[in-house]
């Protein structure tokens, strides 16, 4: 993903006339939570902010509460960081390294990394289980517990 300048002034517009959203709440999956933002004079640029956006919630999700959210996301968004799993692939020390001036402290960016690796072996659990419960066998169980 490109995340550039030009971009977020195209978000900080966003945000300007969107000040209410909440993105650590907000469904940005769901089209009719999506109709209820304001996008005026951004409507050309609609599709790059919603990629923006969920890139955007990603990090909120895994960010510690911090005072200045906002610029160390444009950080991360900048260094091209923009979910748990792809944070959670790098080393920790190599993440530290790289991306720990990123962050307002060293506890911040070890919170973050914590925060993305728990997220990403959720969703391993997650897939391994739809993997699995789609199994021929899952599905020959299931109907001999029903006889």
């Amino acid at each position: 993903m490109d995340f550039s300048k030009e971009k977020f002034k195209h978000l900080d517009q966003f945000f300007a006339k969107n000040p209410d959203i909440c993105l650590r709440t907000m469904n940005l999956l769901d089209e009719q939570e999506v109709s209820t933002l304001c996008f005026d004079r951004l409507k050309k640029h609609k599709d790059q902010l919603m990629l923006l956006l969920k890139a955007w919630q990603r990090l909120l999700k895994i960010l510690p509460e911090s005072q200045d959210e906002v610029t160390v996301i444009k950080k991360l968004l900048n260094n091209n960081l923009h979910s748990a799993v792809q944070i959670a692939s790098i080393p920790k020390k190599h993440f530290l390294k790289e991306y720990g001036h990123l962050f307002n402290d060293l506890e911040e960016a070890n919170a973050m990394y914590h925060n993305a690796q728990m997220v990403r072996s959720q969703i391993a659990v997650k897939y391994m289980r739809l993997k699995q419960n789609h199994e021929p066998h899952i599905e020959a169980a299931r109907f001999r517990q029903q006889l």
